[in-house]
């Protein structure tokens, strides 16, 4: 299952925060099980004390 178009240009956006180092798709769509109505949860990592 492809992502919409929207996602990307999400992370994209996600990524370009200072700080941000990985944006990553996590729950029923990251694992690969998810359902028409599945909705989609992104997860951002940050480095050291980043706000």
């Amino acid at each position: 299952m492809s992502e919409p178009d929207f996602i990307s240009p999400i992370a994209t956006r996600l990524s370009e925060i200072p700080g941000v180092q990985a944006v990553v798709l996590g729950g029923s769509r990251g694992w690969g099980a998810a359902q028409p109505d599945s909705d989609y949860d992104l997860g951002c990592t940050t480095s050291g004390n980043s706000r």
